[in-house]
C-alpha cells in the first residue's frame, strides 16, 4: 500500500483506490466491527498503525480481561 494519504492509498494487488468500509473481526469468540480501508475489487484490507494501537488494542484487552474473569 502506498502512503500518500488515506484517500489516495492504492491496493498493491489491483491498483484500485482503497475505500472506507465496515470490516468484521473475530477474537476470543467475540465479534466486532470497525471501519477500515478496503479494496473494492479484491477486498484486501489496510489496517493502519493508528487503528491497531488504538481501537483494536483496546478491544483486544477488554476481551482478554472479560475471558479471564469468566474463567475464574
Amino acid at each position: 500500500f502506498g502512503m500518500v494519504s488515506e484517500k489516495q492509498m492504492k491496493c498493491n494487488k489491483c491498483n484500485c483506490t482503497l475505500e472506507p468500509a465496515g470490516v468484521k473481526f473475530s477474537y476470543l469468540g467475540s465479534k466486532f466491527a470497525l471501519t477500515a480501508l478496503r479494496c473494492p475489487k479484491c477486498g484486501n484490507i489496510f489496517i493502519s498503525e493508528e487503528l491497531t494501537d488504538g481501537r483494536i488494542n483496546y478491544t483486544e484487552g477488554f476481551l482478554e480481561d472479560r475471558k479471564m474473569f469468566q474463567n475464574n
